[in-house]
């Protein structure tokens, strides 16, 4: 008899004669500890597919403005998992306690939650953990409770994308196709090969205008960090315009252009993740 699911009544048992979806991806990890380990550990619940909070904001005069939103933001996200622990002794299960406490005191890690085999990675800090323990709890535990409070709302694949765009002359158009569901900032490298007169640079992406200026020579690298709001040329950081640009679902139409009078050939590239809501 399998102790741990007569003890917890596991919640997320797939209906008679389907597989389980839960059973066959949902693997939990902090900081590259399993927290599902199918033998003395299991997580039970999980409200990782909620939303997290939604700043949402209206013009002041609502009904002179006819009732539209101003703006909409995903602030932050709280990941709460119920556990089960089973050991083979009280003297097993107060050492899976204090592992279980010791493995999630870091002060921020990467919570790795695996769906359709593709991790989704938040970064998080373990602000409660709670075992609800009774005086019946010999050997297992059926309601430990462990909140996250995420820094990033969204969540982010570990595999990056890379668009390569090589031996540009002047200006340039393209289109890039995301087939992903949220907006994302992408990391822009741009390499000067050679240059005349060139001053700045311009990207015009989805009627984004974003722009960086300065005396720009041969061998220049500059690093356009949407992530962290940075630009940076040869590992200086530089002034720039904004908005940075944003990578939207579905088709991107990209237009680079550089001052007029200048001649330039460089290379480009963009990277960039598939983000989760």
């Amino acid at each position: 008899m399998d102790n741990i699911l007569l003890n917890s009544g596991l919640l997320w048992n797939a209906p008679k004669g389907k597989k389980s979806t839960f059973s066959e991806s949902g693997m939990f990890i902090f900081n590259w500890y399993n927290l599902h380990n199918w033998k003395t550990r299991r997580v039970l619940e999980s409200n990782h597919d909620d939303l997290g909070n939604v700043a949402y904001e209206t013009y002041d005069y609502s009904r002179a403005d006819w009732w539209n939103a101003l703006s909409k933001y995903y602030r932050t996200k709280t990941i709460t998992l119920t556990m089960c622990l089973s050991a083979d002794d009280e003297n097993g299960l107060n050492d899976l306690i204090d592992e279980l406490k010791f493995q999630t005191s870091k002060m921020q890690g990467y919570l790795d939650i695996i769906i359709n085999w593709l991790v989704r990675r938040w970064e998080a800090t373990l602000t409660s953990l709670q075992f609800g323990r009774k005086g019946y709890n010999i050997n297992f535990l059926q309601n430990v409770v462990l909140t996250f409070e995420c820094v990033n709302p969204s969540a982010f694949n570990l595999t990056s994308i890379t668009n390569r765009y090589s031996g540009l002359s002047g200006n340039y158009a393209t289109e890039l196709n995301y087939s992903w569901k949220v907006n994302c900032y992408p990391t822009i490298y741009i390499v000067v090969q050679n240059e005349t007169n060139l001053t700045w640079f311009q990207i015009d992406m989805n009627g984004y205008k974003f722009q960086i200026s300065g005396e720009y020579q041969a061998g220049d690298f500059i690093i356009i960090d949407g992530e962290t709001k940075l630009v940076k040329v040869n590992g200086v950081t530089t002034a720039y315009t904004w908005p940075f640009p944003v990578i939207e679902p579905w088709l991107n139409h990209i237009e680079i252009s550089i001052n007029s009078g200048a001649i330039a050939n460089y290379d480009m590239i963009f990277i960039y993740k598939k983000l989760f809501l």
